[in-house]
């Protein structure tokens, strides 16, 4: 809550690592996901420490591997990009990876949560990981290409030179961009989805960009 840092925690900084026995702590990303206060503290006039959540609840470690902690409540982004939701203006697609929990892929390799295309092998011949490696490549080359087409467009939307009807299709192409940009896998997710997501951006873009130019 805003009045936390305005009426009593004048002194405590976003960008400040505070010690804490698990290691540093910093608000920052957690400013960042849009968590309240109270999300890890304790409400109202309390005496230290004050934190009543616990830090292992979201933030993986050993101690939690293969309990099958609940991703969705940290990853919302993610668990739609599995599922095929979540896109404006597009069908639904869900793709193959709703048929495994998480953990099917993630700490497959230990402690990091973040498996790489190795990972892949456990299930699926060598040529998969090269395909899965490819279409993340082809993927990044697709983002690139469209983001300058993004701004420009984003900028006439914002300068009243397009029609509601485009500026209102340029909004929606802007949100599925960022939907693809924060699941942060370049398809490997839900390779098709991502495509559906991006192919309908590219074209309003240029469609907004077209308009423009007239």
């Amino acid at each position: 809550k805003k009045e936390c840092a305005t009426r009593c925690h004048r002194g405590m900084r976003a960008d400040k690592v505070y010690p804490l026995k698990e290691g540093g702590f910093l608000h920052a990303p957690h400013f960042a996901k849009g968590f309240p206060c109270e999300k890890c503290h304790v409400s109202g006039v309390h005496g230290l420490p004050g934190v009543k959540a616990d830090c292992k609840a979201c933030h993986h470690d050993r101690k939690i591997v293969g309990q099958k902690p609940s991703c969705v409540g940290c990853h919302p982004a993610q668990n739609k990009m599995v599922r095929g939701t979540g896109g404006v203006g597009i069908k639904d697609n869900p793709g193959l990876m709703p048929k495994e929990n998480c953990l099917s892929c993630h700490f497959k390799q230990g402690e990091n949560p973040r498996p790489t295309l190795a990972v892949c092998r456990n299930c699926h011949p060598p040529s998969h990981v090269i395909m899965v490696r490819d279409s993340q490549n082809a993927t990044r080359k697709t983002i690139a290409r469209i983001q300058p087409m993004e701004k420009a467009a984003m900028e006439a939307a914002q300068k009243g030179k397009l029609t509601a009807e485009a500026a209102e299709e340029v909004r929606k192409a802007a949100q599925n961009m960022n939907f693809v940009l924060t699941d942060k896998t370049m398809g490997v997710h839900n390779m098709g989805y991502t495509d559906q997501l991006l192919d309908y951006s590219e074209k309003a873009f240029r469609r907004a960009l077209g308009q423009v130019h007239k």
